[in-house]
C-alpha cells in the first residue's frame, strides 16, 4: 500500500528508492598546493594542477596527484620547480687530484682526503700517486646521505635524463631499480 496523500512515515509501504550518487568537488588552499614528501626527495619537483593518476611523474610525493617529478625521462622542470639541494664537491679551483662523496667522511680512514674542497666533509680526495693513493676512486657506486628505501645499482647504461638514473643526486649511472 501506499500512504493517504502520498505522504510517507512508519505506517506507509516501503518506497522503492534508486541510488544516488554524489560527486564532491574541493578546491584547495593555496598551503595545501605543495608536494608533502615523507622523505625529501633528490629529484626536481613541482605542482601541476593538471597531473592524472597515470600521467609520467604525477603523484611524485605519494600524497597529491598534482606533485609531479620532473627533469627526467622527458619531463621537463618549469622554473618554479623546486631542486632539491645536493651535496657535491664545490671547489673554487679545479684540484689536479680525483675526488668522490663519500658518505663515511670524515669518520673513515681518520679523515684522510675528507673536506676535499674545504666546504663539504663528504668531498674527498683519491688516488693519484700522492698522499690519496691508497683510497680508491668510488665513482662506480652510488653515495646517498640516507639510504634509499628503493633498490639501486650502478648502470653503466644510464644517461642524464632516463628513468631512474641519478638516484643519488650525484652519479649519473646509479639507477634506481625494481
Amino acid at each position: 500500500g501506499s500512504c493517504p496523500g502520498g505522504g510517507r512515515g512508519p505506517s506507509c509501504a516501503p518506497v522503492a528508492q534508486d541510488s544516488v550518487l554524489l560527486q564532491v568537488s574541493r578546491t584547495s588552499t593555496p598551503a595545501e598546493r605543495q608536494c608533502a614528501f615523507a622523505v625529501p626527495p633528490v629529484t626536481p619537483y613541482y605542482w601541476e594542477p593538471a597531473c592524472a593518476v597515470g600521467d609520467l611523474g604525477c603523484w611524485a610525493d605519494g600524497v597529491h596527484v598534482e606533485c609531479r617529478f620532473c627533469s627526467y625521462h622527458g619531463v621537463p622542470c618549469p622554473a618554479h620547480a623546486t631542486v632539491p639541494a645536493k651535496e657535491t664537491c664545490a671547489f673554487d679551483e679545479q684540484p689536479a687530484s680525483p675526488y668522490y662523496m663519500e658518505a663515511r667522511c670524515p669518520e673513515v680512514d681518520g679523515g684522510l682526503g675528507c673536506r676535499a674542497d674545504g666546504k663539504h666533509d663528504h668531498c674527498r680526495f683519491c688516488g693519484g700517486d700522492g698522499i690519496y693513493k691508497l683510497i680508491g676512486c668510488k665513482v662506480e657506486e652510488c653515495t646517498f646521505a640516507n639510504e634509499p628505501m628503493l633498490p639501486y645499482f650502478y648502470d653503466e647504461t644510464c644517461q642524464e635524463g632516463q628513468l631512474g638514473c641519478r638516484a643519488d643526486g650525484i652519479h649519473t649511472k646509479c639507477r634506481f631499480c625494481g
